[in-house]
């Protein structure tokens, strides 16, 4: 995470993140600014949404404060920049997060070592993860 915030800060100007905070949080009113607790407590959703999922979008930037690549989510910019290929491990984890939109899971039921059951809130949808067993060749 933190080379991939230094990469936005590089790329975009040091304004990237306030910028992305402000669209994060509804584009709040010149002294309708979060307070810093706020701030604390979102930082778990805010730093994921802001590599994975922000682009730049310069019609949202009436002034120009920041420069770079629209269309472009801090991570695929990343994988540019560093040469990652999408096989190697941090190729796949970041392709893994990359532009994943956000819900609520709720664990729905569990097999202790079997599966579990869970559900995503908003979509509706539900996924059992099934333990995969190694079976010895006799």
């Amino acid at each position: 995470m933190p080379g991939l915030i230094n990469l936005a800060e590089s790329e975009f100007g040091e304004l990237a993140v306030s910028f992305a905070m402000a669209e994060f949080f509804g584009w709040p009113d010149p002294g309708g600014e979060p307070d810093e607790e706020t701030i604390d407590r979102a930082a778990v959703l805010f730093w994921p949404w802001f590599v994975f999922n922000w682009e730049y979008d310069r019609l949202e930037d009436e002034e120009s404060l920041l420069q770079g690549p629209e269309e472009t989510t801090v991570a695929e910019l990343y994988i540019k920049k560093k040469g990652i290929t999408p096989q190697s491990p941090e190729g796949r984890l970041i392709s893994a997060a990359n532009r994943k939109p956000y819900s609520f899971l709720e664990i729905a039921a569990v097999k202790p070592g079997k599966s579990v059951r869970v559900k995503d809130l908003l979509a509706g949808m539900e996924t059992i993860a099934g333990v995969v067993e190694k079976h010895q060749s006799t």
